[in-house]
């Protein structure tokens, strides 16, 4: 059986992503070979991983967004200020009942870890609980083409929603997610291509994504 490393190989060459899959996993404790020091916010720290193929310790300290802190559950932010963020500066909203209605959709992962550790999946050394990819429209098909082949449960959310949702989500709903990068996010973090989205799923759905490549048509000669 292939480990993980192995998987993000053949993954990464079989679909042609432009940038390296990143693997996400939330613990009570930093990656000892990371700066721990390091602030940045949670959608600076997914475009850093995938372009300098770096890793990244997300914790309460280091995470220098309110948004990251609150999605990610590193710090129990009360809602109210949260609606407040998405009313006021990122004006998402017509109505504060819109914007609960929005959170409430999907609650933060709270005590899953007080660090977020963020990394190129083939440089983890043990199996994330996400698998996220930096990648095309082209590429996301494919990647939740890979799935439908075996099954995929229809989307219930708001695919326009803040960048670090993209590494919470899927501990919550233990399915698929993609994110389409909000303006603000793009605004911050300028590397993020115009035709680029953030595809992220559980590391089982991954798995499952990666048994199908032998079979799939999105992937195949058909």
């Amino acid at each position: 059986m292939k480990n993980h490393q192995e998987l993000a190989r053949e993954f990464e060459e079989t679909l042609k992503l432009g940038s390296c899959l990143i693997g996400v996993r939330y613990s009570d404790k930093p990656d000892s070979r990371v700066d721990t020091e390091r602030k940045l916010a949670a959608c600076e720290a997914i475009d850093i991983v995938r372009r300098e193929k770096a890793m990244v310790n997300l914790s309460s300290e280091t995470c220098s967004c309110i948004g990251g802190k609150y999605y990610l559950g590193l710090d129990p932010v009360p809602k109210e200020q949260i609606i407040k963020v998405v009313m006021d500066v990122h004006k998402m909203f017509a109505s504060e009942q819109l914007a609960r209605q929005f959170l409430d959709n999907v609650p933060p992962p709270s005590g899953r870890g007080n660090f977020v550790v963020i990394a190129p999946l083939t440089e983890v050394t043990v199996e994330p609980d996400l698998v996220l990819s930096v990648c095309t429209a082209e590429q996301a098909n494919r990647i939740v083409s890979l799935l439908m082949y075996s099954g995929l449960k229809p989307f219930t959310y708001n695919l326009v929603s803040a960048g670090c949702t993209s590494l919470a989500n899927p501990m919550v709903t233990g399915e698929i997610d993609i994110n389409l990068i909000t303006d603000h996010a793009r605004r911050r973090v300028p590397n993020f291509a115009s035709n680029e989205l953030i595809v992220a799923m559980p590391f089982e759905k991954f798995k499952e994504a990666s048994a199908n490549i032998p079979y799939a048509g999105a992937v195949i000669k058909c």
